[in-house]
This record gives structure tokens, C-alpha cells and sequence, in this order.
């Protein structure tokens, strides 16, 4: 009170002093963090935000967090073993509400089947861990099936990435990983060719025959390396090969303005640490050099598939230029190659589409090599008459 009540007479007016509290009561701050959970992620905030104080309603946003503070806050969460999507980061913003949607989301994944735990949160445990020994061909499934398909490892991993998928297709197809030569030799081979050929030797050896179809599968930089490969076959005289691509880019400007020194941000965000950080630190050079060169021989006979991720994989791709280039790219470059494209939007984003087992175990599965098949959606032939 600034001053005491007084009555007309100028006497004290009691009846105007506030009540004093209940014997015993505590006045509380509703806006006080009540939990620890909510304790803990209010320290986070401060750190992030350069805050001093901050209030279970307070709104991340409202206190100068944006898409890149998100991202470091998911990756706080995934440390901890707390695998909550950024969108759930972004759908819940203050404090409280925060704090129980990872309360919520936790408490969803203690009770969970093994089969319905984040696949990515399984698969980052698993590349976490480095192989007893490298084996250049890998075996992802144990079907009985003829048929073969070669999964062709991305930058940063091994072919392990592909261990659900092939599972997903052990009753039709048996899958056979090419794993990351680079992230275990030194010297690294630094040559789209020479990796490539590499690899070829080990596969030919294996028994592959020119009267065999061969399917080969990549995402990312996987798929340049297939390209390569499938290069090479045509030259030993292999005329029926098909390349299925994830989100695979061709002699793009997102290749040749790649910078070294961009990877350790990335690799902190999906939760790759320690050795299997360090490996793919030590090959990034090598990757982006790779990915920077064409295919050393015009393809004639080979068939490509491109699976494009029409998502953005986080909110800051959507606010950022490169962003809308990207997913703006019809064929993600591969008209350069010159031969005919069936291409398939899907809806996933750059990381998600390895997910999307059942239209690529159907591409991997289909024989037809006609351009104007019924198999081809619509969406793909307008795009190729474009």
C-alpha cells in the first residue's frame, strides 16, 4: 500500500486495510515452472534465448526463439533419449504446454510395441554403434527370393540405412547392401568412377551376369554412385538395369555450392555422435567432391525412377530460399542425363522418403520399360512431355 486509509475524521479506517493472508497460506506465482519437467525445459529456454526468467505461460516464440532454436531444442530432447518431432515443438509453444506434450509423448512410447517406436530413432542407435568388420556387400535381408536388388549407400552412413526396407521386401526381393567404402579406408576414393568401379568388381564378383536384370536403388548421394555404377554396366555390355533414386540431385547448384564444414550442425541434429560422427566428419570433403561429378559415360539403356520428397524435411528449409529451390526442381536435375524419367512425387520430405517402402518395393517389383506405361501416373508423363 502506498499510503494508509484514513476516515473523514483523519482517524485510521480499518475497515479499508486489505485482509491479511490465512494463517499459514503461501502466495503462489502461477507463472512459476511447477514441475520439474517444465523446471528443466524453462533452463533450456534461458540458455537458448538468452533469457533470465521464464514463465510456464510464456510462448518460445514470443521470447525471440525461432526455427534454428527449435532445432537445438530437439536435439537437447534427443540427447536425453526424447525423440518428439519439431512440429510438436512448434504446435506447442509455451512452456506448460511444451512440457506436456513431451510428457504425453514419452509416456505414448514406454507403452508402445517395438514395431511402432520411431524407426528413426531405432536406426540412429543402430549407425551409432560401428560394425564388428566391414564387409563391403551386405546382406539387409535373409529372403529366398532370385530376384536382387542393391541398395547403394548416401553420404554421412552405411548401407545399414536400408535394414527396413529390405525387410519390407524379403517376401519379394532379396537386398543386398553396398556399403560406404570411404567411412572406413583411408585413403578415401575420391573419384565418381573409381568408387564406382570399385564397387562394380565386388558385385560382378558375386555372379552377377549380363543376362541378369539388375536393380539398383540410392538415396541422396547413394543414387549418384548408382548412376555411375549403372554407367559402367552398360559399358560390360548389361542392357535391362533399372536405378530407383530417393531424392537423388544431378549437377545442380545445391552440389557445387556445398561447403565443408556445414555437416557437424547436420549430423548434431539427427543424433549421430561420436565415432560414427567422426567417420563421416572425415569423409564429408570426399562426399561433396563426389557428388559434384557426372556420370563418365552418356546412359543409353538404362531405366531411372526418381522418388522427389515434395515436403520440407523442417521448418527453416520452408523459410529459406535454398529451401524453395529445392523442392521447386521438377526432375531434381536428372534431365541432364538425357534419357527418359519416370518420375514419382511422393509425400515425405528428404529423410522420411526411405519410409515409403510400399511404392518403392513397386517400382523395384515392375518389368515394363515402355515410357507411356499404365504404371506411369499422369503426373509423370505431363512432366516428361514438359
Amino acid at each position: 500500500m502506498n499510503a494508509m486509509p484514513l476516515s473523514a475524521n483523519g482517524k485510521l479506517d480499518r475497515r479499508a486495510l486489505p485482509k491479511p493472508p490465512a494463517r499459514g497460506a503461501v502466495q503462489i506465482d502461477n507463472n512459476q515452472p511447477l514441475s520439474a519437467d517444465e523446471q528443466r525445459l524453462a533452463d533450456w529456454w534461458k540458455e537458448l534465448l538468452s533469457v533470465e526468467h521464464v514463465g510456464r505461460n510464456d510462448d518460445f516464440f514470443t521470447l525471440g526463439g525461432h526455427s534454428i532454436h527449435a532445432i537445438q531444442l530437439m536435439v537437447r530432447l534427443r540427447r536425453k533419449g526424447i525423440w518428439v518431432e519439431i512440429n510438436t515443438l512448434y504446435a506447442h509453444s509455451t512452456l506448460a504446454s511444451q512440457a506436456l506434450a513431451i510428457r504425453n509423448y514419452t509416456e505414448a512410447q514406454k507403452h508402445a510395441p517395438d514395431e511402432v517406436v520411431n524407426p528413426v530413432q531405432k536406426l540412429i542407435a543402430q549407425l551409432n554403434h560401428a560394425p564388428e568388420a566391414f564387409r563391403l556387400l551386405q546382406p539387409l535381408n535373409s529372403s529366398a527370393a532370385k530376384e536382387r536388388v542393391w541398395m547403394v549407400h548416401p553420404s554421412v552412413v552405411g548401407s545399414d540405412i536400408y535394414r527396413d526396407l529390405a525387410q519390407a521386401l524379403s517376401d519379394r526381393l532379396s537386398v543386398i547392401g553396398i556399403n560406404n567404402y570411404n567411412l572406413y579406408h583411408q585413403p578415401q576414393i575420391a573419384s565418381l568412377e573409381g568408387l564406382a568401379s570399385h564397387y562394380l568388381q565386388e558385385m560382378m564378383a558375386s555372379g552377377l551376369t549380363p543376362d541378369q536384370p539388375v536393380r539398383l536403388l540410392g538415396w541422396s548421394l547413394g543414387g549418384n554412385i548408382a548412376l555411375e555404377i549403372a554407367s559402367q554396366l552398360e559399358g560390360h555390355g548389361y542392357r535391362h538395369i533399372h536405378v530407383c533414386l530417393l531424392d537423388t540431385v544431378y549437377q545442380t547448384e545445391f552440389q557445387f555450392s556445398a561447403q565443408v564444414g556445414t555437416l557437424g550442425s547436420i549430423l548434431q541434429m539427427i543424433g549421430i555422435e561420436e565415432d560414427a560422427a567422426q567417420r563421416a566428419l572425415m569423409a564429408e570433403q570426399t562426399d561433396i567432391l563426389l557428388g559434384q561429378q557426372p556420370v563418365s559415360t552418356p546412359l543409353q539403356h538404362t531405366r531411372i525412377t526418381l522418388f522427389k520428397a515434395m515436403q520440407f524435411a523442417t521448418p527453416g528449409e520452408y523459410e529459406s530460399e535454398e529451401g524453395q529451390k529445392m523442392l521447386s526442381m521438377a526432375d531434381n536435375g536428372l534431365a541432364a542425363l538425357g534419357i527418359p524419367l519416370q518420375l514419382m512425387p511422393m509425400e515425405a520430405n528428404h529423410f522420411s522418403i526411405i519410409h515409403c517402402h510400399h511404392e518403392i518395393g513397386a517400382a523395384l517389383l515392375s518389368t515394363t520399360h515402355s515410357s507411356e506405361s499404365a504404371d506411369v501416373p499422369e503426373v509423370t508423363r505431363m512432366k516428361r512431355r514438359a
